[in-house]
């Protein structure tokens, strides 16, 4: 029995260590856009396929080490120097929330919506504190919003497919 109990503690620790990796490198693949500061990244992606796939205590602690990790040790601005990107930061964490407690709960295709969405407006509205609301989501969330979609429905059907696998 202790065998399978540290087997099992060994491919969570894996599980883990890989979703947490795969979470920092989506960090650094970017598409940029042009006329815009902020590139297009697979953050979004990465973070709510983890929230709705591993098991929720797995998620959560993923979550928390990579929001800590993002605030820190990789923060361009240095360790605990609040990023002008704060408000897409606190959105996909409100994101990743939603998806590890309600995933079970909510109708998949409109959580799925709501968590893609979620960063842009909290992001949006952040920005809006320093150069106005019409301006924050013309430059915040308006060239996002379509590839949030195609995200969101790229999620969608890998949970589907994976869910019938």
């Amino acid at each position: 029995m202790l065998y399978k109990s540290s087997v099992s503690n060994s491919i969570l620790s894996v599980t883990f260590l890989f979703s947490l990796s795969l979470l920092l490198l989506s960090n650094y693949c970017r598409i940029p856009i042009p006329g815009i500061a902020a590139p297009i990244t697979l953050q979004t992606l990465c973070i709510i396929t983890t929230s709705l796939l591993l098991p929720q205590h797995i998620a959560s602690k993923t979550m928390v080490s990579y929001f800590l990790l993002t605030l820190t040790i990789f923060n361009p601005h240095g360790a605990f120097v609040i990023p002008t990107s704060i408000g897409y930061i606190m959105g996909m964490a409100m994101a990743a929330y939603l998806g590890i407690q309600f995933r079970g709960v909510m109708n998949m295709p409109k959580l799925i919506l709501i968590q893609y969405c979620l960063p842009l407006a909290m992001g949006s509205l952040v920005l809006s504190t320093s150069m106005g609301l019409s301006k924050a989501f013309f430059i915040g969330f308006y060239p996002f919003i379509f590839v949030e979609v195609l995200k969101a429905l790229l999620t969608h059907q890998v949970l589907c497919f994976l869910k019938h696998k």
